[in-house]
């Protein structure tokens, strides 16, 4: 476990040290308006900051947690902090919180650190499981937490441990599975493989017998090797060096306020084994990240194993569409999608 200084575009974020505590309290643990909705009470001395930073010192020396102090590059100013440990309420998922000086609320400064925060934790701590909270009255925190990723799960309580406050949460999770990742070019012969084979199983009486006969793997291995190489937005679930899965998603093709999931393939011997589910919760991760509310996905009409999967994963049939994929006319559904943040 280590602490290490990172930085951002606009942010270096540190270790923090009982030397800060004027510029600490200053700037944001003694304002009301800060803590109301935090899970510590405003600080009414220097004093009570001096504490608490010796408290996160002792941490660093223990490796019970991490904290950091959001420092801003242009005026080497300490505005915030923003902190991750194990919850054992949570089964040892990490909590992430954070706190910034009001004078600095609405520049994106929070979601920054906390994108970079993550990153840390995920890429070079390999910790795969967070949690985060927030007051239902305190809407800005939800937001940051869903621009990094985190998806809503539960509304609950809090009652700060000095009973000066309570209020009702919502309750994130963000989880981390190493067998979903970005394809590799050499990933691209398995990908085609599998979408070949997925659509001569699944696409039996509903595309033309001929055309389902002479699909080509080599066509479509270079196709998503062209896919790959543009480092478009596609997921792979790949286990014991196998590729299962694959989906591909983006902007809505048509009209662009939408996100949309344009291809989402498990190889035929690996279906219900939560591999599509897995992928799609991802997809829609990621698409939260970029600002999308809803999400769309075609279904070819008849693929009732497709159609099944989408409602019960929370898609709502909306219309229909006569679309030319490849050469050749299909009937396909609409399924809407509200993300989940």
């Amino acid at each position: 476990m280590g602490n290490k200084d990172l930085e951002t575009e606009r942010l270096i974020l540190r270790k923090l040290k009982v030397e800060d505590a004027d510029e600490a309290f200053n700037n944001w643990c003694n304002n009301d308006n800060v803590s109301k909705y935090m899970t510590w009470s405003t600080h009414r001395t220097v004093d009570d900051t001096r504490e608490w930073l010796s408290i996160v010192e002792e941490t660093y020396k223990k490796n019970l947690g991490y904290e950091w102090g959001i420092v801003l590059k242009s005026t080497n100013e300490l505005i915030g902090s923003i902190g991750a440990y194990a919850k054992e309420e949570f089964d040892n998922r990490y909590e992430i919180g954070y706190a910034i000086s009001q004078k600095y609320w609405r520049n994106g400064y929070t979601t920054e650190s906390a994108k970079c925060v993550m990153d840390y934790l995920i890429n070079e701590e390999k910790i795969k499981k967070f949690v985060g909270r927030h007051a239902k009255l305190n809407g800005a925190s939800g937001s940051v937490m869903q621009k990094v990723g985190f998806r809503y799960i539960e509304d609950g309580w809090f009652e700060k441990p000095d009973k000066t406050n309570s209020y009702e949460t919502k309750t994130y999770y963000y989880d981390v599975d190493d067998r979903i990742k970005k394809p590799q070019i050499e990933d691209s012969n398995d990908i085609a493989k599998l979408i070949t084979d997925a659509w001569k199983i699944t696409y039996e009486g509903l595309i033309d017998e001929n055309y389902l006969m002479n699909l080509s793997e080599k066509d479509a291995t270079d196709r998503w090797k062209k896919e790959i190489e543009a480092n478009n937005k596609i997921l792979i679930f790949k286990e014991d060096n196998n590729v299962l899965g694959v989906i591909k998603y983006g902007q809505e093709e048509k009209y662009g306020g939408n996100g949309e999931i344009y291809a989402l393939y498990v190889k035929p011997t690996e279906k219900r084994k939560g591999i599509g589910t897995k992928l799609l919760n991802t997809a829609e991760q990621e698409l939260l990240k970029d600002g999308y509310k809803n999400m769309i996905v075609w279904c070819l009409d008849g693929n009732k194993i497709g159609e099944n999967f989408y409602s019960k994963n929370g898609g709502q049939k909306q219309s229909k569409r006569l679309y030319n994929v490849r050469g050749i006319d299909v009937n396909e559904n609409q399924y809407l999608f509200k993300i989940r943040g």
